[in-house]
């Protein structure tokens, strides 16, 4: 399997992809009952203090600590209530959609035996924090002086690999007949790594960037330039001064000479 050259081959599934697979298609997570059982039965108690303020005997001073209390085991419990309800009726959904959707995907990629696996060598990387729902973008100079690209959420890594990520020497794992990826497997020595905010980068930077080639694998994409030349495209402004870096090409803030890979 050449290495850098983008193309996914067709591998066996062993031991270690079987456990990412695993990960990649594990269940969603279940929302447990007694998420609302508990503040079911504090809104039943709030109701029952209603009743029994509501009698004749009650004096003033009782009924008010009462109304106090019943609209405290009301309403934040009901709440509550309401919002494990809904997690619930979500759980259910996902639960049908990766009975339905994602275990026959599980079940056909593991009975045909492959993915398909392209493998990179990196010399350097360089990521931008996530940004809401986005996921991190990273940035990866590869050893034949072009640019990968990998952005968005990405499939969670196995817990003895997420400290060696990201790696000099990784694959992506796709399968064989779709595009979206499956994870990375890393077993190379671990880089040293410029994390960058987010909010210093421009809007959409992996479509800023030029000449980009997608790669047949959900988030992923090819540049033929240096990752030293991509970084001024991709920052909006300076991160000491704040000055505006739109249409800069240098590794350093014109105004105030600060430079931004160390």
């Amino acid at each position: 399997m050449s290495v850098n050259d983008g193309q996914f081959h067709e591998m066996p599934i062993d031991r270690e992809i079987r456990t990412l697979i695993d990960t990649a298609f594990a269940p969603p997570d279940q929302v447990t009952w007694p998420w609302v059982a508990l503040p079911l039965v504090l809104v039943a108690g709030g109701i029952g203090t209603f009743v029994y303020i509501s009698r004749d005997d009650v004096s003033a001073t009782v009924f008010g600590l009462g109304v106090a209390l019943g609209l405290m085991l009301v309403i934040v419990p009901g709440l509550v209530l309401l919002a494990a309800l809904a997690g619930i009726a979500n759980d259910r959904r996902l639960r049908t959609e990766y009975r339905t959707r994602t275990l026959p995907r599980r079940e056909a990629l593991l009975s045909g035996g492959t993915v398909a696996a392209a493998t990179f060598q990196a010399e350097r990387a360089l990521l931008f924090e996530p940004f809401e729902d986005e996921g991190f973008l990273y940035l990866f100079g590869l050893t034949d002086g072009s640019t990968l690209v990998l952005h968005g959420n990405l499939p969670p890594l196995r817990s003895d690999q997420a400290a060696d990520w990201p790696g000099s020497h990784f694959r992506l794992l796709r399968s064989p007949d779709r595009e979206d990826l499956l994870g990375v497997v890393g077993d190379g020595s671990t880089l040293d790594v410029s994390i960058l905010p987010r909010a210093l980068a421009v809007a959409n930077p992996a479509e800023r960037l030029p000449g980009a080639e997608p790669l047949p694998c959900e988030a992923a994409a090819r540049v033929w330039h240096p990752l030293d030349e991509l970084l001024p495209i991709l920052l909006s402004h300076c991160s000491e001064c704040g000055y505006s870096l739109r249409g800069s090409t240098t590794l350093s803030c014109p105004e105030c000479g600060h430079a931004f890979l160390t």
